[in-house]
């Protein structure tokens, strides 16, 4: 990968709506399928460590660092990753929450 940074960006139920071209990619996705929920994405075994991130970004504007996995759409690869979370306002209420992730494998 070029850049190793990876950028998403989720409404505030943490659902997908746009992302860069390399997580397109890796992930497998198209813009028609955007909006999709980012949960579905997580490795079951890791959706409580993003759920706990998205309680606190919510609560406090971002969050730790995370390591967990994602699962593409078509391929079911899994791949490690780190993330973290922040909150973007508008006007000064919550609008949306980015997330920039590196690819750990």
């Amino acid at each position: 990968m070029d850049d190793p940074i990876l950028k998403t960006k989720h409404s505030l139920d943490f659902t997908l709506v746009s992302t860069d071209n390399q997580m397109k990619a890796l992930l497998e996705l198209d813009d028609k399928n955007l909006p999709y929920s980012f949960y579905n994405l997580v490795h079951v075994d890791d959706a409580t460590c993003i759920a706990e991130a998205h309680k606190e970004v919510t609560k406090n504007s971002a969050s730790g660092i995370l390591i967990y996995r994602l699962i593409s759409i078509r391929s079911q690869r899994v791949y490690w990753i780190q993330s973290s979370c922040r909150m973007f306002y508008k006007n000064g209420k919550p609008e949306t929450i980015g997330l920039t992730h590196r690819l750990l494998t």
